[in-house]
């Protein structure tokens, strides 16, 4: 027979609050009780929690499956009792958990119970190792650099949020830059500049990887580093490219929003 809990007992609480792992209970659809680190992972605190259906946690493509799957273990049916799930968060953001949970009874009546793990970084590592191998892929079989570049722009975007992207090469010859790549919401690519003092000649100068916020570039220019040059971004991530040791070039993502 199943454990019939009761969600006052002094001895659950002891156990589940100094977990770290997320615990919490579900019956029907609605959550009954969570403990303290399903609110350090979900953003929501425990009252709102239990304000809420535990689907509406789930990116919106996904609610109905995770409500039937949910109601499918109450109900004791053979469906896997472990899975990996997509969350928001109440700061709005993603993070993945592997969830495991199974059937109890809660004052009598069916219920389930569950403990998560937070994985996100796991996730991303996944999702950046196999963002390098198709990348070595593309680079096997883009049939010129346009394409190249085009694949780029196309893996990286599933990676993080690269609606503009742009490849800037260095000519040393001509001390010239070009911009062989270029989608950007706003500004138009020159074909060849000289250089100047913008991000993309930062990045030329130092051959190091920056990723640069509203502060970070305030900061740089008053150092006199950098001088703004086109719309303004709040992100900036720009990543040089490098053969044998010599920085021919910089691959920039940018985010307006």
């Amino acid at each position: 027979s199943l454990p019939d809990l009761t969600l006052e007992n002094e001895t659950f609480r002891a156990l589940v609050e100094t977990t770290s792992a997320a615990v919490f209970v579900f019956q029907g659809t609605r959550l009954r009780y969570v403990n303290r680190a399903t609110e350090q992972i979900t953003g929501y605190s425990r009252e709102e929690l239990q304000t809420m259906n535990f689907y509406d946690l789930a990116p919106a493509g996904a609610k109905k499956a995770v409500r039937t799957w949910a109601l499918a273990i109450q109900r004791g049916e053979n469906v896997p009792t472990r899975g990996v799930f997509k969350i928001n968060t109440r700061q709005g953001d993603e993070r993945w958990v592997d969830i495991s949970a199974g059937r109890i009874m809660l004052d009598g009546k069916p219920a389930g119970y569950g403990t998560a793990f937070d994985v996100t970084e796991q996730k991303r590592a996944e999702f950046l190792q196999d963002a390098v191998y198709r990348i070595a892929q593309a680079a096997d079989h883009a049939q010129g650099l346009m394409d190249l570049y085009a694949a780029l722009h196309q893996i990286i975007a599933e990676v993080m949020p690269a609606k503009n992207f742009y490849i800037a090469l260095y000519d040393d010859q001509d001390d010239v830059l070009t911009f062989p790549y270029y989608v950007d919401e706003y500004d138009r690519p020159a074909l060849r500049v000289k250089p100047g003092r913008g991000l993309t000649e930062y990045i030329l100068r130092t051959g190091k990887a920056l990723l640069c916020d509203l502060a970070v570039h305030r900061a740089l220019e008053q150092q006199g580093e950098i001088e703004l040059v086109g719309t303004p971004s709040p992100i900036w991530l720009g990543v040089p490219l490098i053969i044998e040791n010599r920085t021919i070039g910089v691959m920039v993502v940018q985010d307006y929003n």
